[in-house]
């Protein structure tokens, strides 16, 4: 343009210099001046800018700063439209070019971006980015802390791996040198450093990224405050440590809170007692977990069930109950995975895996143009409208089934080399993961023969790039390829007379080297590769055969000229894959052969095994001294003189192999120390020479001569495979009963005695210095002795003159190998249930009374139990009566009688004028000789051994009737009652004698006979009772009969009568706090979410605890609560019965027509619901007030038998 004008200038001076003529000479029309501009002004390095310019003359370069970066290209009118990329040059301000004329500047900003963008101290967080200065240092900071230097690569883009150090929690700041910044939250975690504990145990805490020097922070253990006032340091973390309380086993939560975290800390775990842990606590489907358990029963074979029948695995415990297996998490929904462990016996385990949501690539590279598929684990069930997208661009979509799994195959669409991320994103889900695009190369097929046409395409090469080469092995086969835009290319070509043979196919160009692109292999050549060329006889190997003719028929393979396989047909590109065992056969070389059918194209080939000598130990790990057989293959034929050495020790010499090189024997592991031992097996014979070793892994051990005993018995003790001359510490259960060196092949013999100890199984330990332990459990028997047989005081004897008998018990002794003590009891009732004297614990068979504890006047009854050294209580002998008093009662009543009637006073006038007013408030004037019944203050007793009830004792003493029923006042002679009293008198008796009174026992039938007498339907009628809707109450049906009526009148059966009124508010109140007791353990069932499944089972599964709780406080039944006391028992198909034992409280069914898994569970709540509730204090007080109620029953008894005495005139 400016030559133009200048021409125009210099046209125009010329025509001033002439002369003027009439005719003035035109003058040229002014070009217009040329001009450009930028499609955009501003964007990342990369991004395509576009200068479009007018009225140019000529071509010229673009410069982008400093840079060329194109070539104009006029049209016939002076315009252009080019296209460039921006430069990789740092971030900033350029000036834009073309040739001499600036069209403006073009801002580069620089990118930063961050992922994930949350988590703890110590996530892995990849950081991108571009617009930096090309092999620049690039400073990462996070709220002003550095993190680390990163390098930027030729082209100025980010692509690295950082941690997040340890800071405060809460949101942070990441920011690059140059002002590139990205918000990162930093989530606090919670550790615990013992993750299985019990009860009472202390445990240390961490937490970390909470809120910097944040104050008021508390840790709960489930929902109870273990630790307050925490503060964190400057850097968000804190330390505490708290007691374990007390607590039921299994899986418990410890959270924490502060005053400015109250959200997002993740709950740490506890497991209690026996149980079961896991080795992480969620992951996705398909992660490999190891499960640990304890409390199993011994050697007990165990099923562990992943999401209710999602995955099964198998389990063994060992002789401790103790088992470990790995598992693998099945496909599964987002959110919480019970795994469940169950055996034949013992307690089941159970533990929560919370599945997480994960995103898989079958490739995590690839080029444009190639398909990956993506899946999906751990999204939510059934979910609709999951997008897939690649770069932030939503390229497909897919839906999850049942088990939240999903899965679609992803064409990567055309894209520059680089990082990109493939996200799936749904409701509640955002999962994404990193995908390299990278230059690589596609051919239409992996095998060819020369003259066939192949395609290959690249993709991920740089955008329009130049001067790309296509290489076949050594050979070029294409140059002058153009990338497109995206860096795609494709192209055909003719495969050249090449050798048979694999040939690399590689590619370049003008950016992108051979080295950086993935390669493709083009196979030309007929060979055998098989996936293993040496080892043992007897593996599988697969043999591979390519190059042969298409469909080329009955093919077979060779083994040292013996055919293995036969009938192979390869496929249309000539190639086969099969399997086969190689056959015992002798160390060295040996020839695999295929041949078939003489196809003109290959009628055979040839690859060589090489046998090598082996064996096979029946087990790699074990103590010392068992015997292992050992397997030997690929040694030489017939080979003789074949040595086995356990270490440098020959333990076994003059092995023969057969004519295969094979032989079998059995191996006795030598004593050894603990660790790995070499067994080898060789032979010296010249050239035949062969060795073959493995790794034993000797471990502790120790043997007892017997496994079960008694108490004071000798115990021999082996131990092996300790440290070498080492103190070895013996424990039984905590008590320390040895130490004892171990020899130098870390072995040792000792005697013990068995301490004191109770029935069942007792740890034996063994510690050596360096940490080895192992234990064995010894039992101790649970045998009780016999009765003891009672010599003296003889059955039925007398002491002492008026009372105060002090007797010399004896009886005869107990043998037991565990040694015995004995326990005497004296009650004043053959049922021992008012005892007087319980002495426990006596070493020999006899026992002399003290001061304090001389009888008064009265009977009394004795007997003796022998307990042995392991707390096995044996039975009660036979009760004794006994005595106290040597003159009867009577005869003394007789002398103060006659004292009274010598008096002229007369034992009838005194009873009349002086006893009946003293008794208040109603009188007896007939029947006077009645034991009064009055409602006893009832005191709980204490729990048992004593089966003896603390309710105060109501004796019923017999007393002669006085004088109303004697003629003469209180002298001899006959009834003075009238025959119609007599009469009426012997129907009250009849009438009386024939009540059926209810007897309040601890077995509760007495409470079932209540309800069932509500009448309706029987099922209805207890669920009813249990929630409290109906209140039975006890109303005999005798109080209705007419002869009841008339007694009501009758001043003779008064006391009678106030004495059963009595006894039935007794009864009901008996029943209504038994009841109350039902409810309570019936709520606690419903508590635990238990009832459904039970159904019609509901009243008899309450009605057993109970009856077994009343059973303990009355001392009928003081067996602990164990599995041993439960039957479970098959029926119709998969269905079983829970019964108990004839021993146990609640003999009989108690739940039918459940699967055994959940009979195990109500089995194992059962004994939970007894334990809890033998320690209840309204149970005891109920047993107590039973007791006496029982007192009641027996006196009323009493009380009838005198009024059938009475009425007969005695």
């Amino acid at each position: 343009m400016t030559l133009l004008v200048g021409l125009s200038v210099m046209r125009f001076s010329l025509v001033q210099a002439q002369t003027p003529t009439p005719t003035p000479t035109p003058t040229a029309t002014p070009r217009p001046p040329a001009s450009a501009i930028l499609s955009i002004d501003s964007g990342p390095v990369g991004s395509s800018v576009r200068v479009n310019g007018s009225n140019f003359v000529s071509s010229e370069k673009i410069k982008f700063g400093n840079q060329e970066v194109a070539t104009t290209r006029l049209d016939s009118f002076g315009g252009f439209s080019e296209t460039f990329p921006v430069p990789a040059l740092p971030a900033g301000r350029y000036a834009v070019w073309v040739g001499s004329l600036s069209i403006g500047d073009f801002i580069i900003v620089s990118t930063f971006a961050i992922a994930p963008q949350s988590g703890p101290p110590g996530t892995s967080v990849q950081v991108s980015g571009s617009g930096y200065s090309p092999n620049g240092d690039i400073s990462l900071t996070i709220d002003g802390q550095s993190i680390q230097s990163i390098r930027a690569d030729a082209q100025g883009n980010l692509l690295s791996t950082v941690q997040i150090p340890v800071v405060a929690g809460g949101s942070k700041i990441i920011s690059a040198s140059g002002g590139a910044q990205a918000n990162f939250d930093v989530t606090p975690t919670l550790t615990v450093d013992q993750p299985t504990s019990s009860p009472g145990d202390t445990v240390n805490i961490n937490g970390a990224a909470f809120r910097a020097n944040e104050s008021g922070i508390k840790v709960k253990f489930d929902n109870a405050t273990v630790a307050t006032s925490i503060t964190a340091d400057n850097q968000g973390r804190w330390t505490a440590s708290f007691v374990i309380p007390s607590t039921t086993a299994g899986s418990h939560n410890v959270t924490a809170t502060g005053s400015a975290t109250t959200s997002n800390v993740p709950t740490a775990k506890i497991i209690i007692g026996a149980g079961m842990t896991l080795g992480l606590t969620s992951g996705p489907p398909g992660t490999l977990l190891k499960v640990k358990g304890s409390g199993a029963g011994r050697n007990q074979s165990l099923t562990i069930d992943i999401g209710g029948g999602a995955a099964i695995f198998q389990a063994a415990a060992d002789s401790k109950g103790v088992w470990e297996a790995d598992v693998t998490i099945p496909s599964a929904p987002k959110g919480s995975l019970t795994i469940r462990a169950t055996g034949t016996s013992g307690d089941g385990a159970t533990a929560t895996f919370n599945v997480t949501p994960t995103l898989l690539l079958s490739d995590p590279k690839g080029s444009p143009g190639s398909n990956i598929t993506v899946t999906g684990e751990g999204f939510a069930a059934n979910q609709q409208g999951i997008t897939i997208s690649f770069d932030k661009e939503i390229i497909t979509s897919a839906s999850s089934d049942s088990n939240g799994s999903w899965s679609v195959d992803l064409p990567i669409p055309p894209a520059k080399k680089g990082t990109y991320f493939i996200k799936a994103s749904a409701s509640g889900v955002d999962q994404q993961t990193p995908f390299s695009v990278a230059p690589g190369l596609f051919i239409n097929k992996s095998q060819a023969g020369p003259g066939e046409t192949a395609t290959v395409s690249g993709g991920g090469f740089a955008p329009n790039e130049t001067g790309i080469v296509l290489m076949l092995g050594e050979s070029t086969i294409k140059t002058g390829i153009v990338a497109n835009a995206d860096g795609s290319w494709s192209t055909s070509f003719v495969i050249p007379p090449l050798p048979a043979n694999s040939y690399n196919l590689t590619a370049s160009g003008a950016v992108t080297s051979a080295g950086s692109v993935s390669e493709r292999t083009l196979t030309l050549t007929t060979r055998l590769t098989l996936s293993a060329n040496a080892g043992n006889p007897g593996i599988t190997v697969v043999l591979t055969g390519q190059g042969f003719a298409a469909n080329e028929q009955s093919l077979s393979i060779s083994y040292d000229n013996v055919v293995v396989v036969s009938g192979i047909n390869t496929d249309v590109f000539g190639a086969f894959t099969r399997t086969f065992v190689i056959p015992p056969s002798t160390a060295g070389q040996h020839s695999i052969v295929v041949g078939g059918s003489s196809s003109g194209v290959a009628s055979g080939s040839d690859i060589s095994f090489q046998v090598r000598p082996g064996f096979l130990l029946e087990s790699t790990t074990g103590p010392s001294g068992v015997t292992m057989m050992l397997v030997g293959t690929g040694f030489g034929p017939n080979e003789q003189n074949i040595e086995i050495k356990f270490g440098s020790e020959t333990v076994i010499s003059g092995v023969a192999a057969d004519a295969n090189g094979g032989f079998q024997q059995s191996v006795l592991i030598p004593p050894a120390p603990a660790g790995q031992h070499n067994i080898s097996a060789s032979s010296p014979s010249g050239s035949l020479t062969a060795q073959a070793q493995q790794t034993y892994t000797v471990v502790p051990n120790i043997a007892l001569n017997e496994t079960n005993g008694n108490v004071g018995m000798d115990l021999s003790v082996r131990g092996t495979g300790f440290t070498p001359d080492s103190n070895v510490t013996l424990t039984y259960d905590d008590l320390t009963v040895a130490t004892v060196r171990s020899d130098a092949l870390g072995s040792f013999n000792l005697q013990l005695v068995v301490p004191a100890s109770d029935k069942g199984d007792h740890s034996l330990k063994a510690l050596d210095e360096r940490g080895n332990r192992v234990q064995e459990l010894f039992e101790i028997e649970n045998i009780p002795p016999s009765a003891p047989v009672l010599r003296s005081p003889g059955d039925g004897s007398r002491g002492g003159i008026l009372g105060s008998f002090r007797p010399s018990t004896r009886w005869a002794p107990v043998d037991d190998p565990s040694g015995v003590t004995y326990n005497v009891q004296v009650a004043a009732d053959p049922e021992f249930l008012d005892i007087v004297l319980d002495k426990q614990g006596l070493p020999s068979p006899t026992y002399k009374f003290n001061g304090d504890e001389a009888l008064d006047r009265g009977k009394y009854y004795w007997r003796v139990q022998a307990v042995d050294g392991a707390s096995n209580a044996g039975p009660y002998s036979s009760v004794h009566e006994l005595n106290s008093g040597i003159i009867p009662i009577w005869l003394l009543s007789a002398m103060v009688v006659l004292g009274l009637i010598a008096s002229t006073g007369g034992a009838y006038a005194y009873y009349t004028k002086v006893y009946l007013p003293k008794k208040a408030p109603q009188q007896a004037p007939v029947f006077p000789d009645f034991v009064r019944i009055s409602r006893p203050e009832i005191a709980a007793p204490m729990p048992p051994p004593a089966a003896a009830s603390s309710a105060p004792a109501l004796a019923a003493p017999r007393r002669a009737l006085p004088s109303p029923f004697r003629r003469g006042g209180g002298g001899a002679g006959r009834s003075s009652v009238s025959p119609e009293q007599q009469a009426r008198l012997r129907l009250v008796v009849d009438f009386v004698g024939s009540i059926p009174l209810m007897e309040v026992s601890p077995d509760l039938l007495w409470v079932e006979e209540l309800v069932e007498s509500l009448g309706g339907d029987a099922e209805g009628r207890f669920e009813q009772v249990l929630r409290g809707d109906l209140e039975p109450v006890y109303q005999p049906a005798w109080m209705q009969h007419p002869t009841y009526q008339e007694m009501q009148s009758e001043p003779a059966a008064a006391p009678f009568l106030e004495g059963l009124e009595l006894y039935i508010e007794s009864v009901n109140d008996c029943a209504a706090d038994t009841l109350a007791i039902i409810r309570r353990i019936y709520g606690d069932l419903e508590a635990a979410g238990s009832l459904e499944t039970l159904a019609s089972h509901q009243w008899r599964y309450v009605l057993t605890v109970a009856q077994s709780t009343t059973g303990w406080f009355r001392g009928t039944y003081l067996g602990q609560p164990s599995p041993r006391e439960y039957i479970i028992k098959s029926g119709a198909g998969d269905l079983a019965s829970l019964m108990g034992v004839d021993s146990a409280p609640f003999s009989g069914t108690i739940i039918d027509g459940l699967h055994e898994e959940d009979l195990v569970f109500y089995r194992d709540l059962h004994i939970q619901l007894r334990n809890t509730y033998r320690n209840d204090d309204d149970a005891r007080a109920i047993a107590a007030k039973m007791t006496a109620t029982g007192t009641m029953r027996d006196q009323l008894n009493h009380n009838i038998a005198q009024l059938g005495e009475q009425s007969q005139g005695r």
